[in-house]
């Protein structure tokens, strides 16, 4: 399995990982209770088996990491997110990109709310016959 790279700087710090995230929102099931009459959202396995990946991918990060005492990170200057695909499929980036609550909850930044993480940038490339892959920058 192929993990994530990283890469820090003085200016900011890249996380390269080996696949277009999976939409955290389409990937939701609801189900009905009958007996209780109630709706039950649950985690759908595509998200579910995308954040075990990545939580396995940032295992060899954390023992990589020198300056453990910046984490998590906060008031950055900007984030940019590139979505590296190989095919021309229409995909919704905001879908995409909601992946990034995955580095709050791993605490490497401490929140993605506007504040913390703003401006956001999204950036599409198509490459064909290359392997799909998203970076993410976080600058300081």
């Amino acid at each position: 399995m192929s993990e994530i790279k990283y890469k820090q700087t003085d200016k900011y710090i890249k996380f390269e990982i080996p696949e277009i995230p999976v939409s955290k929102k389409n990937n939701y099931a609801v189900w009905f209770n009958k007996k209780t009459r109630q709706s039950i959202i649950f985690k759908n396995k595509k998200w579910t088996d995308y954040e075990n990946k990545f939580k396995y991918w940032l295992r060899y990060i954390k023992k990589d990491i020198k300056e453990k005492d910046i984490f998590p990170l906060k008031n950055l200057s900007k984030t940019v997110i590139i979505f590296y695909f190989s095919n021309k499929h229409r995909k919704d980036l905001l879908n995409l990109a909601q992946f990034i609550d995955l580095f709050v909850e791993h605490k490497i930044i401490e929140d993605d709310n506007w504040i913390n993480t703003w401006p956001v940038i999204l950036i599409p490339i198509y490459q064909e016959n290359q392997k799909e892959k998203t970076e993410v920058y976080f600058y300081f």
